[in-house]
């Protein structure tokens, strides 16, 4: 890269850097670049809705000790 590459890639924000990174991967390929965006967004959605499920609301097993009963 260039330092005026640099320099653009700095002004440039997280969602315009990705962007850039999709069309890069699939050198140019507009509608590629969307379907794999979108494609690792469901992915991640489905992971996230996964790791909710699994977070503990507040059951837990075992006794109480002595003191507090």
């Amino acid at each position: 890269m260039t330092p005026a590459q640099i320099a653009t890639m700095m002004d440039m924000c997280e969602v315009e850097v990705t962007a850039t990174a999709y069309i890069e991967a699939v050198q140019g390929d507009l509608d590629q670049a969307l379907r794999w965006a979108v494609s690792d967004r469901l992915a991640i959605e489905a992971k996230l809705s996964e790791a909710l499920r699994a977070v503990s609301r507040g059951y837990v097993r075992g006794e109480l000790p002595a003191a507090a009963a």
